[in-house]
């Protein structure tokens, strides 16, 4: 390391530079601060202070400094410095002192010393602004004035001095001005900073210090002060008079100004331009007697003559310009330059074309001047041939003329002058003073010349075209889905923070501009999507028949946007031609390529071609990219000798349209494998490259005057004006050449040299093509039981929300393509089926190549839960199939028909023992391969369950609940984001028109098996074998003791699986490319520059990360159908053989013991209130009447001797109540749980009842005695006839008994077994009767018996039939015969939709037994006895009555015992 020290006559700076020259840190210490310590002192302790902080500071020591560079100004030798002016030092040993300072920690370190100027000099020429000059000379203002003279790129050493003192040039003739070195006019008295900013501090009244910055800007804010315009004008007069001696002694190519005066350069510099260059010429010895004109040549592409004016009578005639292009040539000047082409022959339109070159280039490789004129000698060896030719060619000649060719002379006027001609002719000066003097002279004497016939160079309009290149978007294409990625980063950067413009290369190159880079991350599985990838079993059809070709395939489309603007002022211009380098990955794709606006909306045409328009010898080749020439679709000839060019882009012309878009399209190429051509290795992800590259840069354009542009000579009535709007301009664009792009700049995958860019090229971001390989497209949920907490119009729906409710496993869920066939028909590609719940190992959808591991649901939470992963965009459903299978069918438990209590499911356990079933063990989830039954607790069948109100709370509209059939509605994304909604539902009505396909035969199924299927298929006459297959996932049928064996189960099971499963789907989802939760500009998305910016961004903020979340099916228990029987007296008669009644009872009286008859459940005396038999409108679970002494009796009592030759008449009302669950036979009910029409309550219809006549029966833990049926009861049809009379054969024959109770239905005899449909008509559950039934019926029975059916037959919830039976008591009856009962049970039933019976199997009544269902009853039974007759009633009341009393001590005794 190095320190460098800056002895100033103001400061003493302090620097730490490493090995590459860079300054790690610094110290200042200025002058002003020394008070009156000696300078000498003051200098070494600011050096020996800032070199201890800086170490300090930085960590260092001197062991680590190798030099201490001091630059001072004067010339110092041998480690001192002397004679320093304008410091006023003398001599000062700086070296020694530094080294005492210090001691010996800096005996290792070498100290030089050198003139400041030459220092900064050196600087300038290797490192900074003199660099590329060999003749130069740099300038030191500061405290003094010195230099550095370069020659041939030699630093000239002056012979006594370390450098030049320029300070010290006499520059002043009048010598007022006095310098520090004694002498007068110094260069430096009049120009060194400190004069200049105290004489200004002076004027503007500052007395204090003060910055540069500062004052400078004082001095703007005083420049209409006289004296602060009047200081400028000397000082820079002072200064341009030096240097113009300075440039006329060494003739360098360029002169730098440093120190500190340098900072005033916003002040001075043109100011100082101004003063140097007068632009003077001088013709001698011309010859009075001929007439002159002046031809003029000058950079015709630069400059234009100003404003021609030759009125002598003008008082500013000595500074008019007297000179004009002949129009005529100037137009066919800018003709040949009408249009640029493609290096290296850019004049395209010139006898010789040459290759074009920037001004600046020109002027850089000398072979201009600063006005562009031709310096310095052409080469003979062709370096700067093109050079050359290119300024001759851009040469013009003006001439002392009005635009005609007709010339103005001079002198023009009489050899002799008399004061006639004096103001006719000249008011010059020198005509003035000999007319004065009344002389008649010639006019010119020695030297003869002509004064001020001058020309007047305005610079030309500057045509300036710049180009930017961005990616405008990426297109995915696959399956007939289109997602759009847009990128456009660069869109909006028009200026950095300091206000430079990103249209010119330098500031692109500073500010990072070329540091977007962008990336296209491709789902794996689309990647690996292929048309085999579809497998087709169990049917004919074809993929072509569905739509699917290679054409289906990902396809990748890169759209670049080009951007053209005319960054002139008042110069049309067209481009003709762009030259596009893409990358060897691509193929151009015309038709999707376009002239556009800002926003990408085409507005016209655009052409790709493999060759230029400028001919195969213009076309430049780079490695690792093809060529592609671009043009418009526009032609001008609008202007005098211009011509025809066709395919131009559009004219753009500042004041309108500055700026040009359009729209180039390439496809990325696949290898032989049809996979796209990642940046990346597919299996590794290791990168290739940096990525698809494409630079882009202007061709050829043609210039026109704009609209604005106003020719100098505008209305000037000397002359015309030398063009109007829409002339060929020619004028060539000021930094760039066309079609001149360097290949080495280039590099396919290297170092771009973007420092060697012109502003009409540019490269758009590198975009990476490659996997995304975090994320796949996945759509997962739950199937879940909703719970029925809502209540709406008496019914119990669910509330459509998954809110910590039990999930439901074992649901067969398939993610499904939706397809169109060309044979007009919907195909259903069944891509997977999963289990809910099911946690073994999954493998992905689409994995062609094996970059997709496989999956599992989460185990800790896994019930119901579901997961599809990586499939390819298309229209989809996910399908829900239930009921189809034991695995929701068989629950673990169930209700117990008889006793209402929840129980172990027989059926399931039954299964269990049968090899091939297992039921699932406790816990979270489960394996199908260690369990496929008892996966959940409740059974989940087609019958019993129904999906549960779709997307609750969401405005679908009547989609809700009429779109219905398989596709027919869509998915609502933004909908289901909005809460935890049942996204499903269940398949209403059938749709013929849908054929599903599948890979794997274990897929296929009837999904047409819609709601109204399962319905049909029970909603007719429900008879014993129909109800028993629709309750064969719980009960297992017993008859006579004998239950059915597992294989007859399994028959049941499996008919009712077939005919009740039901298919839920959700709406179709346009599975694109991302989640679009929004819903808007579906398939777009906007993209960062490393393409992961959301749409909508609710739950994942990046593209890429397609998770369709919650899509949940809802199940919810449909309300439960129920009938319940009821039977029960309603009087008894009895008659004696002389015709008299004996009695004639409908409840209690003499000689009649009446026990009021108890119905089956929780309501055992049918008040029908919502209490007793509902709870939040949900049915009561049943309770069957358990034994026959809880069913009542009516004892008679008698003399035997009169019960000969009676007749006994009993009158029976047989009532059927429905004790079920409000449900709504409309499709709004159904998915919304919402009624719109109440009138659409669901029916149950008791359509047909049998009765036993005399039966007698016996409770089920009591053996049959064969005394089934006594005939003690007959039945007399016209006392009846309601009923009719069926044989047993008939009985079982038409399925209203199982066959199984054969032998026990035959013990009645013929006539003893009748049936009626009276009491048939559809009921709606009580709980909507309520007005009707409550209290009503059972006081109609407790106050008019006989009548109280009108009662019952007038309400919409029960029914009843009456039935009146008899029996003659002769003296061959026995005790046995005495005793009379009766049975009716409910055989064939009807039910709106088709529902079950929920707690009861119609035909499955053992006549011989009591009840064990609901929809079975037996009435009291009624008893004859004598006064004296039945001792064992006796001994049985006797005994009662002993107990009674016993009881009675026994709590007596009890009581007593506590007392104490």
């Amino acid at each position: 390391m190095k320190f460098g020290i800056d002895l100033g006559g103001s400061h003493v700076a302090i620097g730490l530079v490493d090995e590459n020259s860079e300054i790690i840190e610094k110290r200042t210490y200025y002058m002003n601060d020394r008070g009156e310590q000696p300078l000498e002192n003051y200098i070494l302790s600011s050096i020996v202070t800032g070199i201890n902080e800086i170490l300090m500071s930085t960590k260092n020591t001197l062991e680590k400094i190798e030099t201490i560079g001091i630059a001072t100004p004067g010339n110092p030798k041998d480690g001192k410095i002397g004679n320093v002016v304008n410091l006023g030092i003398k001599q000062f040993c700086i070296e020694e002192s530094i080294k005492q300072a210090f001691g010996k920690s800096i005996e290792h370190v070498k100290i030089n010393l050198a003139n400041d100027g030459k220092c900064a000099g050196l600087s300038e020429k290797f490192c900074g602004s003199l660099k590329e000059y060999d003749d130069c000379i740099f300038l030191c203002i500061g405290t003094g004035i010195g230099g550095a003279v370069f020659l041939g790129g030699n630093f000239l050493k002056p012979k006594r001095n370390a450098g030049f003192e320029f300070g010290h040039m006499i520059i002043g003739k009048d010598g007022n001005q006095k310098c520090k070195c004694g002498n007068t006019g110094c260069f430096e008295a009049y120009c060194s900073k400190l004069k200049f900013k105290s004489q200004m501090q002076e004027i503007l009244g500052i007395h204090e210090y003060i910055g540069a910055k500062d004052l400078i800007r004082k001095v703007n804010e005083n420049l209409e002060n006289p004296a602060v315009e009047k200081l400028l004008d000397e000082y820079v007069n002072n200064l341009a008079i030096g240097i113009a001696n300075i440039i006329n002694i060494f003739e360098p190519e360029a002169i730098s100004i440093g120190g500190s005066m340098s900072h005033y350069d916003s002040l001075i510099l043109n100011r100082l331009r101004e003063k140097l260059n007068n632009g003077e010429y001088l013709f001698q010895n011309q010859n009075a007697m001929y007439q002159y004109y002046v031809k003029f040549t000058y950079n015709g592409q630069y400059y234009q003559p100003t404003v021609y004016n030759v009125n002598r009578q003008d008082s500013n005639w000595d500074n008019t310009s007297k000179g004009l292009d002949i129009l005529k040539e100037r137009d066919t000047f800018n003709a040949s330059f009408r249009e640029i082409g493609s290096a290296p022959k850019n004049t395209v339109t010139t006898n010789n074309p040459s290759e074009m070159h920037t001004r600046d280039e020109l002027e850089k490789a000398g072979t201009i001047d600063k006005f562009g004129n031709i310096k310095g000698e052409v080469s003979s060896n062709g370096e700067r041939k093109s050079k050359d030719e290119y300024v001759n060619q851009s040469m013009m000649d003006a001439y002392t003329c009005n635009g005609t060719s007709t010339k103005d002379l001079y002198p023009g006027f009489q050899v002799f002058v008399t004061e006639d001609f004096l103001n006719a002719k000249s008011n010059t000066a020198q005509i003035l003073k000999f007319v004065a003097a009344q002389k008649i002279e010639t006019l010119y004497k020695n030297p003869d010349v002509m004064h001020h016939i001058n020309l007047g160079l305005v610079l030309r309009e500057q045509l300036d075209l710049a180009l930017r290149k961005d990616v405008y978007k990426a297109t995915l294409e696959i399956n007939g889905k289109t997602q759009v990625y847009k990128y456009n980063k660069r869109e909006n950067l028009e200026t950095d923070a300091a206000g430079n413009s990103y249209w010119e290369i330098k500031t692109r190159i500073s500010d990072g501009y070329y540091s977007y880079d962008y990336s296209r991350e491709l789902y794996r599985e689309d990647y690996d999507y292929k048309v085999n990838n579809y497998q087709i079993v169990d049917n004919t059809t074809t993929l072509e028949n569905l739509g699917l070709s290679e054409d289906s395939e990902l396809k990748v489309y890169v759209t670049y946007k080009f951007t053209m603007r005319n960054r002139s002022e008042n110069i049309a211009a067209a481009v003709t031609e762009v030259v596009d380098y893409y990358d060897a990955d691509y193929t151009y794709v015309q038709d999707r390529s376009y002239l556009g606006d800002n926003d990408g909306n085409k507005i016209g045409n655009v052409y790709l071609k493999d060759a230029s328009r400028y001919g195969v010898e213009t076309q430049t080749t780079i490695a690792g990219y093809k060529n592609l020439y671009i043009t418009g679709d526009q032609s001008y000839s609008n202007a005098a000798n211009d011509t025809v060019t066709s395919n131009m882009f559009p004219l753009s012309d500042p004041d309108s349209n500055k700026d040009v878009y359009f729209y180039v399209t390439f496809m990325v190429n696949k290898d032989a494998a049809r996979n796209i051509l990642l940046d990346e290795d597919a299996a590794s992800g290791t990168a290739k490259g940096v990525g698809k590259e494409n630079i882009a840069e202007i061709n050829g354009y043609k210039s026109y005057y704009g609209q604005k542009a106003k020719a100098p000579n505008t209305g000037n009535s000397q002359t015309q004006q030398e063009y109007k709007t829409g002339d060929i301009a020619g004028i060539a664009d000021c930094n760039s050449t066309p079609g001149n792009l360097n290949p080495t700049d280039v590099p396919k995958d290297g170092a771009i040299k973007y420092e060697n860019f012109e502003n009409d090229t540019d490269k758009a971001p590198n975009i990476r093509i490659i996997l995304n390989r975090d994320n796949l497209r996945t759509v997962e949920g739950t199937v879940f039981e909703d719970t029925r907490n809502v209540d709406e119009q008496n019914a119990r729906v669910g509330d459509g929300l998954k809110d910590n409710e039990t999930g439901i496993n074992g649901v067969r869920v398939q993610l499904v393509e939706l397809r169109q066939g060309k044979d007009g028909k919907t195909y259903e590609y069944i891509w997977k089926e999963v289990l809910s719940g099911n946690t073994d190992s999954t493998t992905p959808i689409i994995n062609n190549s094996g970059l997709v591991p496989n999956y599992t649901i989460d185990t800790a939470n896994a019930d119901g839960k579901y997961k599809f992963t990586s499939f390819a965009p298309g229209n989809y459903i996910v399908r829900f199939i239930y009921g189809s299978g034991e695995s929701t069918v068989l629950g673990t438990t169930y209700t117990n028909y008889n006793n209402g209590n929840e129980e172990e499911n027989p059926v399931t356990n039954l299964y269990a023992s049968q090899e091939g079933y297992k039921k699932k063990t406790e816990g979270s989830g489960y394996s199908a391969s260690s369990a496929n039954i008892g996966l959940n607790k409740n059974s989940y069948n087609g019958q019993d369950y129904k999906s549960t109100s779709y997307q609750v709370g969401v405005n679908n509209g009547s989609g809700a609940y009429t779109n219905n059939t398989t596709g027919s509605y869509q998915y609502n994304f933004s909908a289901a984001d909005q809460g935890q909604y049942s996204d499903a539902k269940d398949i209403m009505n059938k749709n013929d028109n849908v054929v599903n396909i599948a890979p794997n035969a274990d897929y296929l199924v009837n999904c047409n098996n819609a709601r109204k299927n399962v319905e049909a298929y029970s909603n007719g006459d429900m008879t014993n074998h129909l109800a028993e297959i629709l309750a064969s996932y719980e009960s297992i049928p017993e008859y006579n003791g004998t239950q059915y064996t597992a294989e007859e189960m399994k028959n049941l099971l499996n008919e009712f699986m077939n005919n009740t499963y039901m298919v839920a789907e959700s709406g179709k989802i346009d599975v694109n490319f991302e989640y679009n939760r929004n819903g808007e500009e579906p398939g777009v998305t906007n993209t960062s520059g490393t393409g992961h910016d959301n749409i909508g961004g609710n739950n994942y903020e990046m593209a890429g990360h397609y998770v369709l979340e919650n899509l949940d099916l809802g199940l919810v228990q449909r309300p439960k159908a129920q009938l319940k029987v009821t039977k029960q007296i309603t009087n008894v008669k009895l008659t004696l053989a002389n015709n008299s009644t004996l009695f004639d009872a409908s409840a209690r009286a003499t000689n009649v013991l009446w026990v009021d008859h108890k119905a089956h459940g929780q309501d055992t005396d049918n008040v029908y209130s919502t209490d007793k038999n509902y709870n939040n409108s949900l049915m009561l679970n049943p309770v069957v009447r358990q034994n026959s002494t809880n069913k009542g009796k009516v004892q008679l009592t008698m003399d035997e001797e009169l019960m000969h030759g009676s007749t006994l008449q009993i009158t029976y009302a047989i009532t059927v109540a429905n004790v079920g669950e409000v449900d709504y036979n409309e499709e709004q009910f159904y998915y919304t749980g919402k009624v719109a029409d109440t009138s659409t309550v669901v029916k149950t219809d008791p359509k047909v009842l049998v009765d036993y006549v005399g039966t007698q029966v016996h409770d089920y833990n009591s053996n049959d005695d064969n005394t089934a049926t006594r005939n003690n009861l007959q039945f007399n049809k016209a006392q009846n006839p309601d009923w009719n009379t069926i044989s047993s054969a008939d009985l079982l024959n038409n399925g209203l008994l199982n066959t199984r109770l054969t032998g026990n239905v035959n013990k009645y005899t013929d006539g003893h077994i009748i049936t009626t449909t009276a009491a048939s008509k559809g009921l709606i559950p009580v709980i909507a009767d309520q007005r009707n039934v409550k209290d009503k019926i059972a006081n109609a029975f407790k106050s008019d018996p006989l009548h109280a059916l009108e009662t019952v037959n007038s309400t919409q919830s029960v029914s009843g039939v009456q039935l009146i039976l008899t029996q003659m008591i002769t003296q061959d009856s026995s005790s046995d015969d005495r005793i009379y009962n009766n049975m009716t049970e409910l055989v064939t039933t009807q039910n709106t939709v088709g529902r079950k019976m929920s707690y009861s199997v119609v035909g499955n009544q053992d006549p011989t037994m009591e009840p064990r269902e609901i929809d079975a009853d037996d009435s009291q039974e009624v008893v004859i006895l004598p006064p004296f007759g039945n001792t064992h009633l006796f001994y049985v009341l006797g005994g009662a009555i002993a107990l009674i009393l016993i009881a009675g001590i026994t709590i007596t005794l009890v009581v007593l015992k506590k007392r104490k």
